[in-house]
């Protein structure tokens, strides 16, 4: 309708990019939307990863980095953060 990604879609898109994902648990999101992603425009996802936890998530024993460029535009900043599940 408005002819931009729906918010509630980028989490799920940035955590798509975690490889561990599917045997974590995720101990914090921390998202800053600085611009709309058009819907007929490609997001551009950047990661780096951290080996420190947020100091607001002392759960987190990994902390993912994450920045989205829409036509060199910042979109999203994000922290996530996650810890192994224990099986």
């Amino acid at each position: 309708m408005n002819m931009h990604m729906n918010n509630t879609n980028y989490p799920n898109m940035i955590c798509d990019f975690i490889p561990e994902i599917a045997e974590s648990i995720i101990t914090s999101i921390n998202l800053r939307f600085m611009s709309e992603g058009p819907i007929d425009q490609t997001i551009e996802v950047f990661m780096a990863k951290g080996d420190r936890p947020l100091e607001e998530d002392r759960e987190a024993e990994i902390t993912y980095y994450f920045k989205s460029k829409v036509n060199n535009k910042t979109n999203i900043e994000a922290e996530i953060g996650i810890k192994k599940l224990q099986v």
